[in-house]
C-alpha cells in the first residue's frame, strides 16, 4: 500500500474527544485525566495555548499542545497514536511547536517529562534538549519527573547552510497497514478539520 502524506494543522474544540483518545492510547493511565476531552477544549480555545494536529492522510496521528508564558514556552503535550510511531511524526509536531514559539517572541522551550520515560528522553536529547532537574513525586501517581529546556536560538540546530533543520516528511504508512491487514478489532472515528473534510481517528 502506498504511503499517505502528513499534514499539520490547528486544532479546534470539536476535535478534543479525537485528541482525547489518542492520549488514551499512546500515553500511561495516570495520565489519562490531564489530558481529557474537557481540558483539551479549554487549552483549544485558550489565547496562551496552541493546539495542533497531525493528520496521516485521514487518520489523526498525533497530538501537541503548547502554552504560551511570559519568558518562555512550555510543551504541555506531545503524543503520537502507537500505530503511527517511528515515522517522523513527533519530530514534525515539535518543529511546530517550535516555530510557533519562536513566532511568539518566545525562544526559550520547557517541558516535564516522566523520569523513566527513556524513550521519550532520547527523542528529547536528539532534537536539541538538555535536562535541567529532577522533580520528585511529581505525577499523581508518585512518578518522577525531569525538566528539559532548549534555547531556541542556539545553533546547534542549524545546518551547514545557517538554516533549520528539517527532518524531511514524505509518505508515511501506520504500523498496521504495513503487517497484513487492519486489526478486526479496530473502528475509525471521523474528525472533522477546518477545511470542512472529514478525517478519522482508530480507536479500539
Amino acid at each position: 500500500m502506498s504511503g499517505t502524506s502528513l499534514r499539520l494543522l490547528p486544532a479546534r474544540a470539536i476535535h478534543a474527544p479525537a485528541c482525547a483518545h489518542v492520549v488514551r492510547l499512546a500515553m500511561p493511565v495516570h495520565q489519562h485525566g490531564r489530558w481529557d476531552a474537557a481540558r483539551l477544549a479549554r487549552r483549544i480555545r485558550s489565547q496562551n495555548s496552541a493546539v495542533v494536529l497531525a493528520l496521516a492522510g485521514h487518520h489523526l496521528a498525533g497530538v501537541a499542545v503548547l502554552d504560551l508564558l511570559t519568558d518562555a514556552a512550555q510543551i504541555g503535550l506531545l503524543t503520537v497514536h502507537p500505530e503511527y510511531r517511528r515515522l517522523g511524526i513527533g519530530s514534525a509536531l515539535l518543529q511546530w511547536l517550535e516555530n510557533t514559539a519562536s513566532t511568539a517572541g518566545l525562544f526559550t522551550m520547557q517541558l516535564k517529562l516522566e523520569a523513566s520515560n527513556g524513550a521519550g528522553r532520547a527523542f528529547c536529547f536528539a532534537h536539541g534538549y538538555r535536562e535541567r532537574g529532577r522533580l520528585p513525586a511529581y505525577y499523581a501517581d508518585g512518578t518522577a519527573a525531569v525538566r528539559l529546556l532548549r534555547d531556541l536560538r542556539e545553533a546547534t540546530w542549524l545546518t551547514d547552510r545557517g538554516q533549520p533543520r528539517r527532518r524531511p516528511i514524505g509518505p508515511v504508512r501506520p504500523r498496521h497497514e504495513a503487517r497484513s491487514g487492519r486489526h478486526q478489532h479496530q473502528r475509525a472515528h471521523r474528525v472533522r478539520t477546518q477545511d470542512g473534510a472529514q478525517h478519522r481517528n482508530h480507536s479500539p
